[in-house]
């Protein structure tokens, strides 16, 4: 996800500029010490926060998987990114999500190894998103890391305007291609005969009605010979890559 929640506020019926001005004094402070208390991942763009020592070799060994994908296809950070690992994410309707990427604030948030663990055990069986609990736990909470990251990389990169199904192709491209290989056979055994998409088919709407399996979908695109790099960064550069929602 790549917006923030909306913060409800009380009315100020006096000194409404003041109080405003002081909002967005206080936003771009905060803003600022956070990127200014994260650490830098060794040989990567990425910086880390609220991470703890042992977490640390994870995330970083994470956001450099995730940069090295991308590199392959010329595809790289033009500027640091900070890595958040919280104990929750939520979306814009307050439900509870495994991570977003904050584009304000060039931040990955991804949730702490234990409340992925537990996110994952609410899908129900019969829901796509299910695909998941056939994953380990620590395979699983990296591919994420990767995930969130590289939205961070994209959007540095992104040449038109932003549309969801843009995003979580490359994501989903890097968060799959970064699974052991067991693993990754596993989710894209789950959707075997459910995944093969013509570009037309690379949509928001799409998108919606089935994340999981828009992501294997969209892997299995990648990996054929006419697709592949030449396709992401056609993405990243063509308005007309793949059809907008008005």
């Amino acid at each position: 996800m790549t917006q923030a929640i909306p913060i409800r506020t009380r009315h100020l019926a006096t000194r409404p500029i003041v109080a405003a001005s002081l909002v967005l004094l206080l936003s771009a402070v905060d803003g600022f010490a956070s990127r200014a208390a994260a650490d830098r991942c060794p040989a990567t763009e990425a910086e880390y926060s609220g991470v703890d020592a042992e977490e640390r070799r994870r995330v970083c060994d994470a956001a450099a998987a995730a940069e090295a994908i991308l590199a392959n296809c010329g595809v790289k950070p033009v500027r640091p990114y900070v890595v958040r690992i919280v104990p929750e994410v939520r979306n814009p309707y307050g439900n509870c999500i495994f991570g977003r990427y904050r584009s304000d604030l060039d931040v990955a948030e991804i949730v702490t190894p234990a409340a992925t663990a537990d996110l994952v055990a609410t899908i129900p069986a019969s829901e796509p998103m299910a695909v998941y609990q056939k994953l380990p736990h620590a395979d699983l909470h990296r591919s994420l890391v990767v995930h969130e990251v590289s939205h961070a990389i994209v959007q540095q990169n992104l040449k038109v305007s932003p549309c969801h199904a843009i995003h979580e192709y490359v994501a989903a491209v890097a968060q799959i291609g970064s699974l052991p290989e067991v693993s990754r056979s596993a989710y894209l055994h789950h959707f075997a005969g459910e995944d093969i998409y013509t570009t037309e088919m690379f949509n928001d709407i799409v998108l919606a009605m089935n994340p999981a399996r828009f992501a294997a979908a969209a892997y299995r695109h990648f990996q054929r010979p006419e697709n592949g790099c030449a396709f992401v960064r056609r993405l990243l550069t063509d308005p007309i890559a793949v059809p907008r929602v008005p």
